[in-house]
């Protein structure tokens, strides 16, 4: 599915250079949300059809609101502002990916959707939750941050980690090989390199790519070998032990400690302000749903499914059915399957059976 995704992303490219710009499938109050936008947010978040479009469509709704929103409160994200960004700040996977959505769908409509993807990060990283939490009371202070670290200690725990280089054989002759050679001085990367049968780490001389947490080892290697590891020196090694690799099959595993990163426990000061992002987003979040649906219904919304259905049909390759409407050509969002519930100002938010966006993971965002 992600292969057929891909190819039709370029077959849409090749209609005519932006096959959707100015293809206008629906409204958020008077701002309108084009079919490049939701496309390159299917392409941008990895997420192959039909359940990528359901997200995808969400996450442009709500980013067309935040950017009423933001404008409503004089801040604003510049064309200019995503120019410098991607060019000077940009990981360059990202520059890349720039590049390759700016061939498919032109220039201006990828900026602009960078323009509404900072602005949402904007708008909801730093500028709601402080206008949304100072208004009902909910603003972290200093206490509320000190008891959420003290009840989360060991969430702040650095743990220890541990970088270690491994030889591993087949047989007790060659076993005897590698002992006799390392007793005698040999390095232990040049021995693994010259005798250990696992290919990827005798390249790197035994190496193994990542550091380890003893959870990890304790995971990986047996009790003996973990034990031994969590009490072995920079440089120093030890074996033979016996090592499983299959039913009834055991190897020969040496092992050397290449460095230890100690356990390191954070102080409060050291981690308030992380503590103060995570205590700020979990009360945040409750009260943002409420809030965007809310505003979704002030400003309006309007997405034409009929027109975006026949479109990703015809230029997505796909073959699946999309929800559609057959009495309207612009299919008000509370007709379809899902849409979320309008609270009054009675409805408490537990009660909600359908809350909106959440950042982390998009849903369709349906109402009017």
């Amino acid at each position: 599915m992600k292969r057929l995704f891909l190819l039709s992303l370029f077959a849409l490219g090749a209609l005519g250079g932006a096959a959707g710009e100015g293809v206008v499938i629906g409204h958020v109050g008077d701002d309108p949300i084009t079919l490049d936008e939701v496309v390159i947010a299917m392409f941008q978040w990895g997420e192959d059809p039909p359940g990528g479009a359901q997200s995808a469509v969400a996450a442009v709704v709500e980013g067309h609101l935040l950017l009423l929103e933001a404008k409503a409160r004089g801040v604003e994200v510049t064309l200019a502002d995503v120019e410098r960004f991607i060019q000077l700040e940009a990981e360059p996977a990202m520059r890349i990916a720039f590049l390759q959505f700016e061939q498919l769908f032109g220039h201006q409509a990828v900026i602009k959707f960078h323009q509404m993807v900072q602005t949402t990060e904007l708008m909801k990283g730093e500028i709601l939750p402080q206008e949304i939490l100072g208004l009902v009371g909910l603003l972290p202070t200093d206490d509320d941050l000190l008891d959420f670290y003290l009840e989360n200690r060991q969430a702040f725990l650095e743990p220890l980690r541990m970088r270690i280089g491994i030889i591993l054989l087949d047989n007790e002759e060659e076993s005897a090989r590698v002992l006799e050679r390392l007793e005698g001085g040999d390095d232990f990367s040049v021995v693994a390199r010259e005798h250990s049968m696992d290919e990827l780490t005798a390249r790197e001389g035994g190496l193994v790519s990542d550091p380890l947490t003893i959870g990890q080892i304790k995971s990986t290697f047996p009790p003996e070998v973990a034990d031994t590891l969590s009490l072995m020196e920079e440089g120093s090694w030890s074996g033979p032990f016996q090592y499983p690799v299959g039913i009834d099959i055991e190897a020969h595993l040496f092992v050397t400690m290449v460095g230890r990163k100690e356990e390191v426990e954070h102080s409060f000061e050291e981690v308030i302000e992380t503590v103060r992002s995570i205590v700020t987003e979990m009360r945040f979040m409750p009260h943002y749903q409420r809030w965007i649906v809310e505003r979704l219904n002030e400003q309006g919304l309007v997405f034409d499914f009929d027109l975006f259905g026949t479109l990703r049909l015809d230029l997505l390759g796909m073959t699946e059915e999309f929800p559609s409407s057959e009495s309207t050509d612009e299919t008000p969002l509370e007709e379809l399957e899902s849409p979320p519930v309008v609270p009054s100002d009675e409805t408490p938010l537990e009660e909600l059976e359908s809350p909106p966006v959440v950042p982390s993971e998009p849903s369709t965002e349906e109402g009017s």
